[in-house]
């Protein structure tokens, strides 16, 4: 199988090259428009994509692939389901191939990343390294931690309600003194 990760890369790469052969290689005009506006979706539903290298996370990365594999098809039949192919090669082969590619791409990758650890570190959820940070637990060798006051909801429109503080105390009194 091939990574969500190199899905993208090969992705965002084919994008560019599709975006700047056409004109480099002189694609007839129809072999051209159509390249390019494969190229110009691709790196948007790219960049959308809920993967490693997604900007914007919106698109699940099984849309993505089933997007990819229509793409692929219909790319691959663009020269003639639109009317551009003549007998040049260049104005269907690269067409077909690239089409075809991106389809078995597709087919080959990973609906998933295959751990948490692939994912970026902004997805990977936030753990303290402090002892009994976050846990309620006192860490090993301190005093026990007393809450000066807690807040709560009274009764209907009443509005927040101050209970007692440490050891019966009033409600923000200090206990040390």
């Amino acid at each position: 199988m091939v990574s969500t990760r190199s899905h993208a890369l090969v992705d965002y790469a084919s994008s560019a090259v599709l975006l700047v052969a056409p004109g480099l290689l002189g694609f007839p005009r129809g072999a051209r428009r159509a390249a390019r506006v494969k190229a110009a979706t691709a790196l948007v539903a790219n960049a959308c994509t809920d993967h490693e290298l997604g900007v914007v996370r919106r698109i699940p990365m099984r849309a993505h692939l089933a997007a990819d594999v229509a793409s692929g098809a219909l790319f691959a039949l663009s020269p003639w389901a639109l009317g551009y192919r003549t007998r040049d090669p260049r104005s269907w082969l690269p067409h077909v191939v690239a089409g075809l590619g991106d389809t078995a791409l597709a087919l080959l990758t990973a609906r998933a990343p295959a751990s948490p650890a692939q994912r970026p570190e902004d997805e990977l959820p936030r753990t303290s390294t402090m002892p009994g940070a976050d846990t309620g637990e006192t860490p090993p060798g301190s005093p026990p931690s007393t809450p000066q006051h807690t807040v709560t909801e009274g009764p209907r429109g009443a509005g927040p309600v101050r209970e007692e503080g440490p050891a019966g105390a009033p409600a923000g009194a200090d206990a040390s003194r």
